[in-house]
């Protein structure tokens, strides 16, 4: 068990404090901070504006026109440009109202770093305002950003900008105007969205997030010099456009520093156009590698099993003083054997070690480990510190307990009754409280950034659960497209005849591999862990009568119990006592409850759905002891056959089976009704043995019948029939937002009618209207039942930032992806949840399967087979991802195309399971007309399974609109 401490929160007084001229900010409460209003504070710090600038004079000429105008006291204000190699250099306007300097630096690359440190050296000011040359600043700019640094010595102000065409507008414009935005009005205006993207999500960064560093841009940035200094100023390796001043603030935030989002500090660049160009764009990803590297946050990196980063994620001290050479080498080992890799350990020594030589000579070249007297200091920008007992020892698995431990905390600790306290913390959390003065600075990250106290029991169990977890096995059968691309790449890299020789030899070895391991896959699974249909019973819920209505249900003692709401009446129970203080349910005499008894949908679901054989018939219903053998079984059967459904135990088989994906034949129909209900009933009765021999047909049916089965006999279905038909409260599933992007007027109506038709209870509409075609009295989709929020796009907005705004609008709990013309079934939503349940998964999608070629009026499926499995392969027109994944990746990437891709590539590198699902009620449309996917029929036409004349829209199960 977890609690928060609270016995720190009274013994602020017993702490020893060096200073008391720091005040303590919790988290990142920017607000909580109180600056002189604009146009009111008594300044006495100097500020120096430091402007880099490379081949830009005219710019700079407008930029010092406005600067002129500053409203800061100009006897504080002095300004340095720092010329970055331009030809011809750069001159100084003159008769300016405040002191101005030059200097002048080689050309080397791309030097903005460089040029940033330079005019901070020479600088005499105690606060530094980076802004770049061809921002044009409103007169209040640098009042805004001093403000805050005249209150608080370590923080970062972030000021903002918008984006405009200067052509016309003169030096004597700039001086005349009180507010920059007249100067603009009927011109097109353009801000960054992705930062307005951040602030939202983040709520203004006030919110715990991790990564609230993100909007830093060194183009209109505030610090205080000593801070700066502090901090190592800019990366000068950086060489190359973007990246620098995102890690920039990833330092000043992981060393304490607040963050504050200043928009009086309002800048113009000199420019339309907020988002990178295609150098920029091709720049910024290979800089996101840098990044990775350079920024220990989850966000920027996958810290996976094996992999080490220059900024490790991770520091953990140990103290080898009372101990032997043999205790801290155990010790040590322990940490390096972690799963979790992205650390460094720093071991601290003294110089009257007796073993000192040995513990040097044994790890002194161990590229994850230091010897050193301070972690903070040697590793100062490593996110967490870790701090361990003498001769303590840890599992495998202990490090990313306590890394989850400290999420939300500052600070989190595991007493151990004879060895002391393990404890781990945020770095910046640490060097917050370092700010303060206060001497010991784990009280003080506890005392105002919370603390996790883990009782040594919680800690145990964890122990123990680890070493009881099942261990993670290879994929015995990989896909056929991945075996592929292993052999094209061996084929490929092939340079002599010895080469070739040795791939032949590799390539008859890979036939008998794959032969032994389909072979073996039949019953491999029957030595992984026995399938059980065991349900949890809910300690809510009783029963009279036999439980085999409702496994593992406790029996109605006939007496009121506390927490007991509901007793369910199986149809055999003999009731001779009256039922007070309880509300029962009679499954004889309520149709809202089958008589089925319910499954387990994370034992049985269709997870690993396959086409069978051609020569696979109709078989009765297995008979073993083992369910593995069972299922095994099931699974290589066209059909499974029953001749009636009679009784508890063959309806649970029944359902159990089509939860599967397994078709099921039942001969006598007459019962049926009563134990699946009527829906069911009529879709077993549509099962036709010869249809279901096509591979498509059968999985159609497999689809309808898994579906059924998952929405009304699975153990979580059945407790919301039972409570409805006891009339207690249900809950509303998750709030599903759908996003649609669209460029065509006439294709407005038609995607609100297929969300509209959507069978899924509670979703919402976001669509964007994005581009000139729509007018401004545009007439929008008459109004319905289904809530919708329009947004207005220009047509020079890129893509992806669409999505990210219809997305920062949203207020589901999960976000839907769907296009404007493409097909779409009733039940599509609906499937793409009960996969993320079933699957546990963050982002669902269906594969682009099904696909109309328009000009050849043809429908063709492709890939066949390839469903109901963890895959990447998802269609962007299906996807259903978790809004938290969505934010913790920061949202749709600010590109044009490939938007859905990228979107995929961040999720799994936030280690996200994906899933795909059946490919069912989704139609890919492929015309004539523009796709962000750019591709030819003939692409489609060469990977056809299956195809049929014209629209097959009955036949994938979509809405002809």
């Amino acid at each position: 068990m977890t609690q928060e401490s609270s016995a720190l929160k009274n013994s602020q007084s017993a702490l020893v404090s060096q200073s008391r001229d720091v005040e303590m900010i919790k988290g990142n409460d920017w607000k909580s901070l109180k600056p002189s209003p604009i146009g009111e504070g008594n300044y006495v710090d100097r500020v120096t504006i430091i402007l880099p600038c490379y081949m830009g004079q005219e710019e700079l000429a407008l930029t010092f026109a406005s600067l002129s105008k500053q409203t800061y006291p100009h006897h504080l204000l002095e300004a340095v440009v720092v010329d970055d190699g331009s030809k011809p250099s750069i001159k100084l306007p003159s008769e300016l109202p405040f002191k101005t300097s030059i200097v002048v630096q080689e050309r080397d690359g791309f030097g903005l770093a460089r040029a940033r440190n330079l005019g901070a050296e020479k600088a005499a000011g105690d606060i530094l305002i980076f802004l770049d040359c061809d921002m044009v600043p409103e007169s209040q700019l640098v009042e805004a950003h001093a403000r805050w640094h005249h209150v608080n010595n370590f923080s970062l102000t972030l000021g903002f900008r918008h984006h405009a065409n200067f052509s016309g507008i003169s030096e004597e414009d700039l001086l005349e105007v009180e507010e920059l935005r007249s100067l603009f009005a009927g011109k097109p205006v353009a801000s960054p969205q992705w930062i307005e993207f951040h602030m939202r999500r983040t709520k203004n960064l006030t919110s715990d997030d991790s990564d609230l560093f993100r909007i830093a841009t060194g183009g209109n940035l505030g610090i205080r010099r000593s801070f700066f200094r502090e901090i190592g100023g800019f990366d000068s390796s950086f060489k190359q456009w973007g990246g620098e001043d995102i890690e920039f603030g990833f330092r000043a935030f992981n060393s304490g520093g607040i963050l504050i989002p200043e928009r009086s500090a309002t800048a113009w660049h000199q420019g339309e156009g907020a988002s990178p160009d295609q150098n920029e764009e091709v720049s910024l990803v290979q800089q996101r590698h840098r990044l990775s590297h350079l920024i220990a946050e989850k966000t920027f990196r996958q810290s996976l099993p094996g992999r080490s980063f220059e900024i490790p994620m991770l520091t953990v001290l140990v103290d080898s003083d009372d101990q032997t050479f043999e205790e801290l080498s155990a010790q040590v080992n322990s940490v390096l054997a972690s799963t979790f890799h992205d650390l460094k350990i720093v071991i601290r020594i003294s110089p009257a070690h007796p073993e000192k030589v040995n513990i040097e000579r044994q790890y002194g070249e161990d590229p994850r480990v230091e010897i050193s007297d301070e972690a903070l200091n040697k590793v100062p920008q490593a996110a967490y510190r870790m701090e361990l007992p003498l001769r303590v020892c840890i599992t495998s698995g202990s490090i990313n307990f306590l890394l989850k431990s400290v999420e939300k905390f500052g600070v989190a600790e595991v007493s151990l009754e004879k060895f002391g306290k393990i404890r781990i913390a945020k770095n910046r959390a640490l060097r917050r409280a370092q700010q303060t003065g206060y001497l010991d600075m784990w009280e003080t990250a506890k005392l105002y950034s919370g603390e996790n106290v883990i009782t040594e029991d919680n800690f145990s169990s964890h122990l123990a659960n680890q070493k009881n977890s099942a261990r993670s096995v290879a994929i015995i059968n990989p896909p056929f497209w991945h075996l592929a691309k292993k052999v094209l790449k061996k084929l490929l890299s092939i340079r002599s005849v010895s080469e070739f020789r040795t791939f032949t030899y590799w390539l008859s070895r890979g036939f008998v591999n794959v032969f032994k391991r389909r072979k073996f896959s039949k019953t491999s699974w029957l030595f992984a862990g026995e399938k059980t249909s065991s349900n949890k019973s809910p300690d809510w819920l009783r029963i009279i009568g036999d439980t085999a209505y409702f496994p593992n249900l406790k029996k109605w003692e006939g007496k009121k119990e506390d927490g007991v709401e509901i007793v369910v009446v199986a149809p055999d129970a003999n009731i001779d006592f009256e039922l007070e203080g309880v509300t029962s349910v009679n499954l004889s005499n309520t149709k809202e409850v089958p008589l089925s008894p319910p499954f387990n949908e994370i034992d049985f679901n269709p997870s690993g759905y396959r086409p069978v054989k051609k020569d696979a018939g109709i078989e009765s219903f297995p008979v073993s002891k083992s369910m593995n053998e069972r299922v095994v079984n099931a699974n290589s059967a066209l059909a499974l056959e029953i001749e009636k459904i009679d009784s508890a135990e063959k309806a649970q088989a029944t359902v159990e089976y089509l939860a599967l994906g397994i078709p099921v034949v039942v001969k006598d129909m007459s019962q049926i009704v009563d134990w699946l209900g009527p829906e069911m009933s009529e879709v077993l009765d549509r099962v036709d043995v010869a249809k279901i021999k096509d591979p498509t047909e059968r999985e159609k049916i497999s689809v309808q019948l898994r579906r059924l089965a998952l929405q009304d006999h699975s153990l979580s279905s059945r407790l919301r029939q039972i409570r409805k038909a006891a009339g207690l409260t249900l809950f509303q599933k998750s709030p599903i937002s759908v996003i649609v992007a669209t460029k065509r007027p006439e294709m407005v109506d038609r995607i609100v009618e297929i969300v509209a038709m959507q069978d899924y209870p509670n979703l919402e509409l976001i669509l964007g209207l994005h581009g000139d075609s729509f007018s401004k009295d545009f007439e929008f989709p008459e109004e319905s039942m289904l809530p919708i929020t329009v947004l207005r796009f220009p047509e020079k907005t890129i893509f992806g930032t669409v999505l990210s705004e219809a997305t920062a609008v949203a207020s589901g709990q999960w976000i839907a992806k769907m296009d404007d013309d493409d097909w779409y079934g009733d039940k599509h939503i609906s499937d793409l949840y009960l996969a993320a349940n079933y699957a546990n998964a963050e982002l669902v999608g269906k594969g682009s399967e099904f696909v109309f070629l328009e000009e050849k009026n043809l429908t063709i499926r492709r890939d066949l087979g390839n469903s109901e499995v963890e895959s990447g392969t998802l269609a962007g027109g299906t996807l259903l991802i978790k809004s938290e994944l969505l934010h913790e990746i920061n949202g749709w990437r600010e590109l044009q195309r490939g938007v859905d891709i990228a979107l995929i590539k961040d999720a799994h590198m936030a280690g996200c399971r994906m899933w795909r699902t059946h490919p069912f009620g989704y139609l890919l449309r492929r015309t004539a007309g523009e796709h962000t996917w750019v591709i030819k029929d003939s692409y489609f036409l060469q990977q056809t399974d299956q195809k049929w004349d014209g629209l097959a829209s009955e036949l994938v199960g979509v809405i002809n609109n």
